[in-house]
């Protein structure tokens, strides 16, 4: 998100009355518990853990 969109989004929220915060709000939480939606959080799958350290090199003399 750009700095102008963002401050765009700041503008319109701060010329919104508390009422239509509100029903915005209520408007995307509908739309976020619809089963389509949830059914898109339960197939997501997450990759495998990345390990920690960094892999091993093999010592200079054993390097090809």
């Amino acid at each position: 998100m750009t700095t102008a969109k963002f401050f765009w989004y700041l503008h319109r929220l701060r010329a919104m009355e508390p009422a239509e915060i509100a029903g915005r709000v209520m408007e995307k939480t509908r739309k976020w518990s619809t089963p389509t939606a949830l059914a898109e959080i339960d197939s997501f799958q997450l990759s495998p853990p990345c390990p920690l350290a960094p892999p091993r090199v093999d010592k200079r003399e054993a390097a090809p």
